[in-house]
């Protein structure tokens, strides 16, 4: 087997850790998930990207109170 089919067949299995992980635990951060894995943020966004993976953005809410709007 060449060097570089081996780090092909790394760089897949750690993408499907990575994307398993995102999906896993969808409240958990970007940072958080890289530097578990020793890799940038930049690579979990890339990851994410790949497999079509997206979050809300923005703040989340807390202690969101129910509206009048009935």
């Amino acid at each position: 087997m060449k060097l570089q089919q081996l780090m092909d067949d790394a760089r897949a299995r750690l993408y499907e850790a990575v994307r398993d992980e995102i999906l896993s635990s969808p409240s958990k951060p970007y940072a958080a998930i890289a530097y578990e894995y020793g890799i940038t943020q930049v690579t979990v966004w890339k990851i994410a990207k790949t497999y079509g993976i997206s979050r809300p953005r923005g703040r989340k809410a807390k202690n969101q109170q129910p509206t009048d709007a009935e």
